[in-house]
């Protein structure tokens, strides 16, 4: 099976805007969250943990100006 790495990262967490929650809902997603991190801290990741939580990364938007990444956060359906 795939290794689970964790590594902790500060990021600004907020509310996923309402555009992009009605967007993932038309593909059967429940976008909860985005997370904004700096761009040398995310490598592709598919799930994140927060607050003990598992959310899949169901886009990421990179803000080059910015040099963050912003990942949209839905609620994780995977099995096991």
């Amino acid at each position: 099976g795939l290794e689970r790495e964790e590594k902790p990262v500060f990021c600004d967490m907020q509310s996923v805007k309402e555009t992009e929650f009605f967007r993932a809902a038309e593909h059967g997603v429940n976008a909860l969250y985005t997370a904004v991190i700096h761009s040398y801290e995310y490598s592709g990741e598919k799930f994140v943990e927060y607050k003990g939580v598992e959310y899949s990364v169901y886009r990421s938007y990179e803000k080059k100006d910015k040099e963050v990444v912003e990942l949209t956060l839905a609620e994780n359906k995977r099995d096991g």
